[in-house]
């Protein structure tokens, strides 16, 4: 027989959840409905107490009266005359049964009430239990007791009282009812309104990450103190968000820039030339790409230092950018070779003036570490998209191409130094 694992019942859903502002809602009107109805209910107890054990000794008193008033009729064995002197105690007093009965066990006289229909059903009942027992009072003559008076009350005017407590309950109990509805949104403005905040800013944080959102402070020492520890968190989340967002944006940078120019690199470049070659291709329109190489590189590396590359490589990108602006992408590719990228290109003649004025501009000294100054000049190839090249690869392979022709041509010549 395989052995079932026990198995965790899940959490209900967020929507079958009861919320705090109801829960503790039905928990202080229970509160306040149970304390209310225990208290009428003791109340009603303690009233019922206090009244039956007045009853009782009025009822003795009853019997005592009749008893002095019956005394002479009883004397003589006189019904009419018994009938005719307890009448008044009959119309007025609470009695439901009372009789005359004789030292020798004979009744003499009696009389029981006797109402019809289910409130006297009711009150028959309500007497028997009640007053169980019947009151007996002797009625003495010369010193000797010539019968009883037998009787029992009746229990109308406990009756009145119950109905009249139970009314009074009933409006006690509503008005508790209204009492707890109304401190109990009390209560939810005190302290399920601070918490609905803090749950929002909670969810907002969560969904939306605004880690700047704080929770405001609450009347309650608890609460507040909470919310302190998460505004105290938020800012922590905020600070660590920030610092992770520059870092995020320092290594973006630095995946599409190159180190020592700032230029974009080349994967930054091949992705600018695909869209600008697409998007010439959508419009009609026309692009340039500008290869330029710096000439006798190696020798500058070789004769004065990688240092002084470097620096003559930090200012070509230097002057490139002032010449460009942000008008057009300009990167380095690697090495001592750089890309311009003209998009859109309002004619031929334009990309060839800015090749005259890169090549000027180069020609001016450039101020190395050790405080001298060096004239390297540079050789630039030129192609176009759609005509002649129909993609980038053609456009690519016709720039560097146009490049090394230039290089070529030109005169080789040392490395000028010149004092800067």
């Amino acid at each position: 027989m395989m052995n079932r694992k026990p198995t965790l019942s899940s959490p209900l859903p967020a929507q079958e959840q009861p919320r705090l502002r109801d829960v503790l809602r039905r928990v202080h009107l229970r509160v306040t409905l149970v304390s209310a109805g225990l208290a009428g209910l003791a109340v009603l107890l303690a009233g019922f107490i206090v009244i039956r054990a007045y009853a009782l000794d009025n009822l003795a008193l009853i019997g005592q009266a009749a008893s002095y008033t019956a005394e002479a009729a009883t004397v003589f064995n006189d019904e009419l005359a018994v009938a005719e002197a307890l009448s008044p105690t009959i119309r007025h007093e609470e009695v439901s049964e009372i009789s005359i009965v004789l030292s020798e066990g004979q009744t003499l006289w009696s009389w029981q009430r006797t109402d019809i229909g289910a409130g006297y059903r009711l009150r028959h009942w309500v007497n028997r239990l009640v007053f169980p027992d019947p009151v007996v009072v002797p009625i003495i003559h010369q010193n000797q007791e010539i019968a009883v008076v037998r009787l029992r009350g009746d229990a109308g005017g406990l009756l009145r009282y119950v109905a009249v407590a139970l009314a009074g309950a009933l409006a006690c109990l509503a008005l508790s009812a209204s009492t707890a509805v109304f401190f109990s949104r009390r209560l939810q403005l005190t302290i399920v309104a601070p918490l609905q905040r803090l749950a929002a800013v909670a969810h907002s944080v969560r969904v939306n990450r605004t880690f700047d959102r704080r929770v405001p402070s609450s009347t309650i020492a608890e609460i507040t103190a909470l919310a302190d520890d998460f505004n105290a968190l938020l800012k922590e989340l905020e600070a660590w968000g920030d610092k992770l967002r520059r870092e995020n944006e320092s290594l973006a940078h630095l995946a599409l820039h190159d180190s020592l120019t700032g230029l974009p690199n080349r994967a930054r470049f091949e992705v600018g030339l695909r869209q600008a070659v697409g998007q010439a291709r959508e419009t009609g329109g026309q692009v340039a790409l500008l290869f330029m190489d710096c000439n006798d590189f190696k020798e500058i590396n070789d004769q004065l230092g990688h240092a002084c590359g470097d620096a003559v490589l930090t200012e070509i990108g230097v002057r490139i950018s002032e010449l460009l602006g942000d008008a057009h992408l300009a990167a380095r590719l690697g090495g001592d070779e750089f890309a311009i990228l003209l998009a859109p290109l309002a004619s031929p003649a334009d990309a060839q003036a800015l090749a005259d004025q890169l090549s000027l501009r180069m020609a001016d000294p450039i101020r190395l570490p050790d405080g001298t100054g060096i004239k390297a000049s540079v050789s630039i190839g030129m192609a176009f998209f759609p005509d002649p090249c129909a993609d980038e690869e053609a456009l690519l392979a016709t720039a560097d191409k146009a490049m090394y022709e230039a290089k070529r041509s030109r005169r080789r010549m040392p490395p000028d130094r010149v004092q800067a």
